[in-house]
Formats: C-alpha cells, sequence, structure tokens
C-alpha cells in the first residue's frame, strides 16, 4: 500500500526535535542556564527533585522577557539571537537556533515567569506544547523556567533515564562545566534540602577552580596563557602527580561552550605524554578563545561539538603552548601559576568575549573566605615539588637503585633507572628531530590499495609522510607504492595496517596520531633497554654528574612511563616520625 508525503504536525516536529535536544533531565539544565547566561544573568539558581524527572525549576536575574513575547518564546525556531545567515558565524551567545524551549514544552509541563525593569510580571503554563492559562504573577527582574515531570507523554522515552542519582550526577557535571567557564557568575544548584553546588558570582578564575575542583589542588595546578592574533588558550593545568584515572578531571572550553573535543583533547594528552602513566589523566581547565569566523558551532543538536576551519592549526597552537608551560616544571617555584603570577585569566563575559585583565593576588584570608579555606597548605608526607638537581648534596646509595640527596632541609629520594631513562629519552627526541629520519630503501616496492575516499586523504599527506622516513607514490586508481621505509620502525611494526590507521586518524582529528604514538613508544623502549638498570652502583662523583645533567632536560621530574623520578620529605616531618616535635 503506498502511503502519501504529509506535511508533520507541529506537536509531532517539536518531538522530533526534542528527541535530539532534549536527550535527558541534564540536557534541559544545559538549555536552560545557557538561555539566562545570554540573558546577562550574574546569578542563576536550579533547583531540582528526582535527578531533574519531576522538577527542574531555573531562575535567574537576566533582563527577562517581555509580556508580549513570552507566546513567541515557545515557539520554535524563535530567537533574539541571530537574526541572518551570516549571524551563524559570528555568534556571541550560547544558544541561537530557538528550538530549545519548544523542544522542551513539548515533552513537559511547563511555567514560564517573567519580568523586566519597569513593568509588571506575568507567567504562562504550557502542557504539549500548548498555553492553557495565562496569569500575573510576582516576579522580581528576570525569568524562571519551571519543568515538570519530563517525558511524562513519552513514557517510552522516560524508562529510558537512568536511576536518579545518576541523572542527577549528569546535572552536577553540566553545572559544573558551566560554573568553571563562567566565574564572574553566581551558581547554586539544590536537590530538595541538599545543596549539591555553590559558587558566588564575581570569583577569579582561580577561586572558582579551586571552588569546584576541590582544596586539594591549591598548590597543584598552575595558570597558563598563550595568543595569537586569531587565537588565545588560558586556563589551569594541573601538576602530573595529580593525574586521575578518568577523564572526568579534564574540562575544555571553546568560545565560552564546554565541549567534547578530539583535536583540544589529543592536544592536551600529547602536551603530557611521557609525563604520565598508561591509564591516567591530566586536571586540566582549558579554555580556546578564537575568531568565530574560523568556527563552526552549528555541528551537533547540543551544541556539544564544534568544527574548526583549520583543526591542525588549533592542534599545534594548544599543544605548544601547554607543553611549553608543562617544560619549565612550574612546581619548581609554588608561587609560579598562582594569582598574580605572569598572564591569568577571569572567564569570559556574557558576550563570549575574553575577560583579559590579570588577577589581583589573592589574600590568604580572601582565599579562606571564598573557598573554605582551600587554600591552606596541604599537609602531606611526600612531596613532588623539589630544588634544582644541580643544587643537591649526594649522600649514597641505598639498595642498589635509589639515590639520597639533601638540599635546602629536605632529603630527596631519586630512582636512578628513571633519572638515566629520562635523559636517554631526551637524547633520542632530540636527535631524531635534528638528524631527521633515516629511510631504509625496499629491496621489493610494495603495494596496496585504499578505498577511493582513504586514497584521496592519503594522496594529500605523502609528502609529510616523506618526512617521518615513509617514501610513498601513487600508482594511479587507488593503489599505492611502499618503496622505503623509517629505519625506527621497521620490524617493530605491520607497515599496511599502520598505513590504514594513519588514514582513520587523518579522518577523525587530522592528525598523524598513530605516527606520534609509535614513535614514542619505540623511543621509550629504546632509552629504557639502554640505560642504567637497578642494583648497579654508582660513585659520588658519577651520582652528582648525573644530578647535574637531569637539570640541561625538560620533564626530568618523570620518566617516559610516568613515573616519578624524585621524591622529597622535609626535614619537619622526619622530625615528626622521631616525635621530635608534635
Amino acid at each position: 500500500m503506498k502511503r502519501q508525503i504529509q506535511r508533520l504536525s507541529d506537536e509531532l516536529v517539536n518531538k522530533i526535535a526534542a528527541g535530539e535536544v532534549v536527550e535527558r533531565p541534564a540536557s534541559v539544565v544545559k538549555e536552560l542556564v545557557e538561555n539566562s547566561l545570554d540573558a546577562g544573568a550574574t546569578r542563576i539558581k536550579i533547583l531540582i527533585r528526582d535527578g531533574g524527572k519531576k522538577l527542574i525549576q531555573i531562575t535567574d536575574n537576566g533582563h527577562g522577557i517581555p509580556v508580549d513575547q513570552l507566546d513567541m518564546a515557545i515557539e520554535r525556531h524563535a530567537s533574539s539571537k541571530i537574526t541572518a545567515f551570516d549571524d551563524l558565524y559570528a555568534l556571541k551567545t550560547k544558544g541561537f537556533r530557538g528550538e530549545a524551549l519548544a523542544s522542551i514544552c513539548s515533552v513537559a509541563k511547563v511555567t514560564l515567569s517573567s519580568a523586566i525593569k519597569d513593568h509588571d510580571p506575568q507567567e504562562i503554563l504550557v502542557e504539549s506544547g500548548q498555553i492553557i492559562d495565562r496569569r500575573a504573577c510576582a516576579h522580581p527582574v528576570g525569568t524562571t523556567l519551571t519543568v515538570k515531570y519530563l517525558f511524562y507523554q513519552t513514557p517510552a522515552r522516560l524508562k529510558f533515564l537512568k536511576t536518579s542519582p545518576t541523572e542527577t550526577s549528569h546535572i552536577v557535571d553540566v553545572v559544573t562545566k558551566l560554573a568553571l567557564c563562567h566565574p564572574h557568575v553566581g551558581f547554586s544548584l539544590h536537590q530538595d534540602q541538599t545543596t549539591l553546588l555553590e559558587a558566588p558570582e564575581d570569583q577569579d578564575g582561580y577561586l572558582r577552580v579551586l571552588a569546584i575542583l576541590g582544596k586539594d589542588f591549591a598548590d597543584n595546578i598552575y595558570a597558563f596563557s598563550e595568543e595569537t592574533q586569531q587565537m588565545q588558550v588560558y586556563g589551569y593545568f594541573g601538576h602530573p602527580q595529580m593525574a586521575k584515572s578518568q577523564r572526568s578531571f579534564c574540562f575544555l572550553f571553546v568560545n565560552g561552550r564546554p565541549v567534547s573535543d578530539k583535536v583540544l583533547w589529543h592536544a592536551v594528552m600529547e602536551s603530557y605524554r611521557d609525563l604520565l602513566m598508561r591509564g591516567k589523566y591530566p586536571v586540566v581547565v582549558l579554555h580556546l578563545h578564537m575568531d568565530e569566523a574560523l568556527l563552526d558551532v552549528n555541528v551537533h543538536p547540543q551544541k556539544s561539538e564544534v568544527r574548526y576551519h583549520k583543526s591542525q592549526q588549533v592542534h599545534q597552537f594548544v599543544y605548544h603552548s601547554l607543553k611549553k608551560q608543562l617544560s619549565e616544571a612550574p612546581w619548581l617555584n609554588k608561587d609560579q601559576g598562582r594569582p598574580g603570577a605572569s598572564s591569568q585569566w577571569s572567564g569570559v563575559d556574557e558576550q563570549g568575549s575574553v575577560a583579559r585583565g590579570p588577577l589581583s593576588v589573592v589574600r590568604e584570608e580572601e582565599a579562606e573566605k571564598e573557598v573554605g579555606g582551600y587554600c591552606e597548605e596541604v599537609e602531606q608526607e611526600i612531596s613532588y615539588s623539589r630544588t634544582m638537581f644541580g643544587r643537591m648534596q649526594p649522600i649514597g646509595q641505598v639498595m642498589g637503585t635509589f639515590l639520597l640527596c639533601e638540599a635546602d632541609d629536605k632529603l630527596f629520594i631519586i630512582d636512578q633507572h628513571a633519572a638515566h631513562e629520562r635523559i636517554g629519552f631526551e637524547k633520542l627526541i632530540k636527535q631524531y628531530e635534528n638528524e631527521g629520519v633515516a629511510i631504509i630503501p625496499l629491496l621489493i616496492p610494495e603495494t596496496f590499495d585504499l578505498k577511493p575516499s582513504d586514497a584521496e586523504i592519503l594522496k594529500k599527506y605523502l609528502g609529510e609522510l616523506l618526512k617521518f622516513g615513509f617514501e610513498m607514490e601513487f600508482f594511479g586508481g587507488q593503489t599505492f607504492v611502499l618503496k622505503g621505509l623509517p629505519s625506527l620502525l621497521q620490524g617493530k611494526v605491520d607497515i599496511i595496517p599502520f598505513i590504514h590507521d594513519l588514514v582513520e586518524d587523518v579522518k577523525e582529528t587530522g592528525l598523524l596520531k598513530s605516527l606520534t604514538d609509535k614513535v614514542h613508544a619505540v623511543l621509550m623502549r629504546i632509552s629504557c633497554h639502554a640505560q642504567i638498570r637497578a642494583n648497579h652502583h654508582l660513585e659520588r662523583q658519577e651520582i652528582q654528574a648525573l644530578l647535574n645533567e637531569l637539570d640541561d632536560y625538560p620533564f626530568t621530574d618523570f620518566c617516559p612511563h610516568g613515573r616519578p623520578v624524585c621524591i622529597d620529605v622535609s626535614k619537619e616531618e622526619i622530625e615528626k616520625w622521631f616525635k621530635r616535635i608534635l
């Protein structure tokens, strides 16, 4: 039986749109809070019940909605944020499509209350996308949106929601990211009588990070900022020893939007490469701000992904900016990277522009007042902040593996194998970069085929791959000829599957990720096996020479596998062990 083409009803269209925009209660919170930010709010209060399934209420002190525009606010594709196509490439707001509120109204019971300055407030009640009541109300300047019984008319969607604690955790995650991105805005999140998150308004970036992440990070996060004519990256990065087992402490923002971005994520992980153990992820709060014309935010229904005009340029800028800061090892100086040191950030304003003014120095009493004493010194038995290696005085060697040194009223314990391994690795990297790659010609060139789309990609990267030692030519059609291999990888990888992996990397991130991974893995293996092992006796002169050489290379606080090279214990801590002080 033939079916005729029909125009879908507005109700059905809104429910379909809701399936893209409203995935779960956290999606509702995100969309409504972003509307509050676009309205210029400086205080946003969020109240939820049953993980947001029964109630989500967002109250802000923004500029409000005029009474004659309340009806239009819930209509699909009605927005005050764009008026022409070109506006999509110069967005200063978080929202722009004008479909979120209509989608929410189609799957929940919604009350919209709002007031503007010098006008009487009013509210409308909406069910199934239709206004069922309109009345006067008491409301200060700003807007309150109350969403009840999400998906009450679509039980199939409702049953796919998780337990209340799980949905609550997703909401906390959303509000956490928005609070980190907008430190000038006050956020409060409550479930019933419990406060889940509280962040006062007009915080600087440093205090907001501590308020969100916790006091343990007070001495282990460092500010950074780099800028070009087209881009600025700024934020905070954590000491490698603060690394976590999950990615949840890596916060990425682009032009004031929380994003899940493969390009930025790879740049961050590359910068921390050889500093983290396998399965560990860094603590980073990273903001990228760039010309809106070089960015497309209209690629995902929930605006959680972006597309760059030049993704490789973005990757290299972020990577080198963060790598530079890590190579300076700011943990050697506890004051470096704190408020008042070098360039810092205080977030983005309500239009999405960078607040570029440096932060004032945070007084101890102010820090304690703002974040409950998060800047107090965290008592630790073992510290990874240390003196320069060359200033340490060798004491001796224990267990044939560890070197004992002293300086600045501290005892330093150094893993001799890890220290030699890092020095050897940095020498190999420098040699690899300076001398280029030796190419071993194949006696019998090898041909291989790719599917048409992959062949087009590989053709563009033949010149870049030659720099890495892969001598290939396009033979015609979908066929390529491999004539030479980098000596570093000979016998260590299955080349043809490896080339397929490289093409997939380019398709996914625009980068030759597998190639850099493999090169580093081989260099790490070489440095590990070529250096001094445990149970190797060192004379005092050899120990001193090793200490001096450690200061000549970057990242010598960690071996290439991410294990610490050196730990230190203070004189005060040792005295506590022996009860000399209480």
